[in-house]
């Protein structure tokens, strides 16, 4: 018997065992890519109800029934203070 006899499907072997391990490890990583592909999907339209329950709760109806049930009322008369005749500073030059 020759060494090529000999070596060669050792060899054959080897390669076709890491090829199984291989596939196996791709696999398991598929199988995790899909349950990390999965929980984000999940927290992604967990975000978008957040946000749609975030943008009702701060609109403007809600902020009053809010305050109508916290005891405010609308104002009757307003009064404003002003210093002299302009609300706002101008940049005026001397």
């Amino acid at each position: 018997m020759s060494v090529a006899t000999i070596i060669l499907p050792i060899i054959a072997s080897v390669l076709f065992v890491s090829q199984i391990m291989f596939t196996n490890n791709l696999a398991q990583d598929g199988s995790t890519l899909k349950k990390i592909t999965t929980t984000v999907d999940a927290l992604t339209f967990e975000n978008e109800l957040l946000e749609e329950e975030i943008a009702s709760a701060s609109s403007l109806l809600e902020i009053q029934k809010k305050a109508v049930a916290g005891g405010f009322i609308e104002a009757k008369h307003f009064l404003t203070i002003a210093q002299g005749q302009y609300l706002v500073a101008l940049n005026q030059k001397r």
